[in-house]
């Protein structure tokens, strides 16, 4: 059985039509969202009107991550600060130690701070105390023995809400200088 060539060219032209075709018509859909468009009339009714726009997938999604980060107006009221995470920052107050040495580390909340926590992603957390006097959150901590330069500590602060915000300290790790007696003779 020969199929001529006259056949095959008349197949491959209308597949090569067919898939422009398609392609054409997903292009024309994509991009285009409904969009509700609220007016006011002077006498204070609302009317509302859906408008068909074209707009770009990636300024939705600038839109979408805008109206989740800006706190929403609802009539008179506004949305909760518990809803917002905290802010924190910390620093290391002797930044240079040694294997086996302690920290200290100091950090700075917004007021809505609940509750700061220490992780080495070695243990457990280590939870930081307010100091009142300082106005300051404070924790001792102490580096492993077998720690390695690169050694980081996440500092976690949580609020009433339940939201967090995280941020890391890296302590500077000297060796450890041997006691003149103990060393070989």
């Amino acid at each position: 059985m020969c199929i001529g060539r006259r056949t095959i060219r008349r197949t491959g032209a209308g597949a090569l039509f067919l898939a422009t075709v398609a392609v054409a018509l997903a292009a024309v859909g994509c991009g285009k969202q409904q969009e509700k468009v609220a007016s006011t009339s002077t006498t204070g009714e609302a009317l509302a009107a859906a408008v068909e726009t074209p707009r770009p997938q990636a300024a939705v999604t600038a839109d979408a991550t805008l109206a989740a980060a800006t706190p929403a107006v609802l009539g008179e009221e506004t949305v909760s600060s518990d809803s917002l995470p905290p802010d924190v920052s910390a620093t290391i107050v002797n930044l240079e130690t040694v294997p086996g040495g302690i920290i200290e580390i100091a950090a700075q909340g917004s007021p809505d701070v609940e509750s700061i926590t220490l992780s080495d992603g070695r243990g457990k957390a280590q939870a930081f105390v307010y100091d009142t006097t300082a106005k300051a959150w404070r924790v001792l901590y102490r580096v492993p023995l077998k720690a390695k330069e690169g050694l980081g500590l996440s500092i976690t602060a949580k609020n009433t809400g339940n939201r967090w915000k995280r941020v890391w300290v890296f302590p500077k790790l000297g060796q450890e200088e041997a006691p003149a007696d103990s060393l070989p003779k």
